[in-house]
This record gives structure tokens, C-alpha cells and sequence, in this order.
């Protein structure tokens, strides 16, 4: 069940369904997300560069202080800004992929005339 359909139809407390979204095998990687987050504006420590970290945890701050339209609109809205930072991603990581394999080949390239 996702985050959205357990807010709208269950009226479970934000902080319960935390615990066990995080619980969850498929969310297991979101161990840095505490139920501290949304009790208190604490930082977030992710992999993500700092911006989208206060992102995160003004989300999670906001999660459970509104309506239910209200937190579904946030949420969706959040989804959308993740999904386009996971295409910035991507792109740097192309771009960098890219840059990485041609420095490899003509570092060798160097190294082999240089023996020679």
C-alpha cells in the first residue's frame, strides 16, 4: 500500500506508517529517514546533495498537519520533484560515465607509449 491511499483511507498516525513503510524490504534503503523528521524538523543525512535533503525533511516535517487532500497534494508534489532530480541524476551520471571511460582509455593510451 502506498503512502497516499494509507493517509486517505485509513487515517493511520503519520509516524506508524513511517515505522513501517521503513520496516519494509522495499524501503529499506530510506534508513537515514527517521520518525524524528516528522515529530521535529530534524535534518535529513541522504546521499542527496544538501538542497533536496531540506527538501526531504520539510516534507516529512509537513506530513500529518494537514487535511488528507492536502497531504496527497504534497505528496504528489514531492513525487514530482524527486522524479526530476532522478533525471538530473541520470544525466550527470551519463555525462560523468562518459568523461570516466574516455580519461581510462587515454590514461592508458599514455601509459603505453610511455613504456614504449
Amino acid at each position: 500500500m502506498t503512502l497516499s491511499t494509507d493517509i486517505a483511507f485509513r487515517s493511520t498516525p503519520v509516524t506508524s506508517l513511517l515505522e513501517s513503510l521503513l520496516q519494509s524490504g522495499e524501503y529499506a534503503r530510506l534508513g537515514f529517514i527517521s520518525t524524528e523528521a516528522v515529530k521535529f524538523k530534524s535534518d535529513i543525512k541522504s546521499p542527496l546533495e544538501n538542497s533536496l535533503n531540506a527538501e526531504l525533511s520539510s516534507f516529512l516535517y509537513s506530513l500529518g498537519k494537514s487535511d488528507a487532500k492536502s497531504q496527497q497534494r504534497l505528496i504528489a508534489s514531492f513525487q514530482k520533484r524527486l522524479e526530476a532530480a532522478e533525471n538530473e541524476y541520470k544525466s550527470l551520471y551519463a555525462k560523468n560515465s562518459r568523461l570516466y571511460v574516455s580519461f581510462g582509455v587515454f590514461s592508458g593510451a599514455v601509459i603505453v607509449l610511455v613504456l614504449i
